[in-house]
């Protein structure tokens, strides 16, 4: 093997062994996101859930 292609095995050994904490924050990411969304949820239906806003209505027979 060519020293060249040596080094090029290298890096690419090395950026697969660097993905491995990027997919596990990935995940952590994720889990926070959805943690989030079920914090947000949570409170709003606390607070009555959707408000509706209705202005005065005119009915003419």
């Amino acid at each position: 093997m060519s020293s060249a292609l040596k080094k090029g095995f290298a890096v690419i050994v090395v950026v697969l062994l660097l993905m491995i904490p990027l997919i596990w924050l990935r995940g952590l990411v994720n889990e926070r996101t959805s943690l989030r969304e079920q914090a947000i949820a949570a409170v709003a239906r606390g607070w009555g859930d959707r408000q509706v806003v209705s202005g005065p209505v005119i009915a003419v027979p």
